[in-house]
């Protein structure tokens, strides 16, 4: 497993030199699509059979709000209107709102957005979660929102299902930490709802190989 945790190693600080790269642009709706894209790149790369698209969900008089990332199978028909797509439910295999730095707001607003999807059909529940580049929250009180608490005895995190999950309608989150080795400091981590409902976290590096698992499993 050495040389492919390697090369997630290599395609984890491909997306961080990038991320640092596009700095040079002042306007931040151009920069984060342009880091978008350069995530879609990637994951494109390695698994080819999905289309990637930007834009809104639609079922019935239902109609989603802006998504940076829709993925769905490559057989499905592609309603695109310029660089934009709209989505049927049905074809919807997961999103992923992408994030330069996420907000407590962002989590809130993504929770609520998955809420609103996985209630519009029962039969066609999407993935709903989130990449981001580095979070604003402290890393404990973050990861208490999915039920996790730290223990100062063991230096780590363990689940503790009495804490309220707030946000229970996200399925995973990839919080990455742009400026790790500045500080020295790695907040880096994977969080993923298992079949219980109850959410498994990933601290180990690199730990974006977690989420470039997702798509070998949709």
């Amino acid at each position: 497993m050495r040389y492919f945790d390697e090369f997630d190693e290599y395609i984890e600080r491909l997306l961080l030199l990038q991320f640092e790269a596009s700095e040079i642009i002042n306007h931040n709706l151009t920069r984060g699509e342009i880091r978008e894209d350069f995530l879609k790149e990637q994951v494109k790369k390695q698994f080819e059979h999905f289309h990637y698209h930007k834009g809104v969900i639609c079922h019935n008089k239902y109609e989603s709000d802006q998504i940076d990332v829709i993925v769905t199978q490559n057989t499905t028909r592609c309603r695109r209107l310029g660089e934009h797509s709209i989505v049927d439910i049905k074809d919807v295999e997961m999103i992923i709102e992408v994030k330069t730095c996420a907000k407590t707001s962002d989590f809130r607003k993504l929770n609520a957005l998955a809420k609103e999807l996985k209630e519009l059909d029962s039969q066609y529940v999407p993935k709903v979660g989130m990449f981001c580049y580095s979070y604003e929250i402290k890393e404990r009180n973050l990861l208490k929102k999915f039920s996790y608490r730290f223990d100062e005895d063991i230096q780590g995190y363990e689940l503790d299902e009495k804490l309220y999950k707030e946000y229970e309608y996200i399925d995973f989150v990839l919080a990455m930490d742009k400026d790790k080795e500045k500080l020295g400091e790695n907040k880096d981590f994977f969080i993923i709802k298992d079949i219980t409902g109850d959410f498994m976290l990933f601290k180990d590096k690199p730990v974006s190989k977690y989420f470039f698992n997702l798509f070998s499993h949709i």
